[in-house]
């Protein structure tokens, strides 16, 4: 099932609308193998999740979590793959939208580039 008004793209990983129940993780590892890994964070913690990774997140307190989009240079033409993924989404879909800003990380990371040469 896709939320009401978002166009289905026919990707589990774009379409996904629910927070996976353990239910439904057991049926993964069953079927597919897939498991998943629980992560406890502490204040300052940080986790870094690979782009194209699915995830899901569940806070067991109330809390502020900050989410930035960061390409390690090895990945950019990964990143650049998914960002063109997302553009064939239908119109109107909720993760059609370019969440990570390739373009304006790569114009950022040329201008660092260029400024430490000078």
């Amino acid at each position: 099932t896709v939320l009401p008004g978002a166009a289905p793209s026919g990707s589990l990983l774009l379409d996904s609308p629910a927070y996976l129940s353990a239910d439904t993780l057991a049926s993964l590892e069953r079927t597919a193998g897939v498991r998943p890994y629980i992560v406890l964070l502490a204040v300052g913690d940080v986790l870094l999740v690979p782009a194209g990774c699915a995830h899901q997140v569940a806070h067991l307190r109330p809390c502020v979590s900050v989410c930035a989009g960061f390409v390690a240079p090895e990945h950019v033409s990964h990143a650049a793959r998914l960002s063109a993924q997302r553009k064939l989404l239908p119109p109107g879909h909720r993760r059609r939208a370019d969440v990570l800003g390739l373009e304006g990380l790569l114009l950022n990371a040329a201008c660092a580039a260029a400024l430490a040469l000078e």
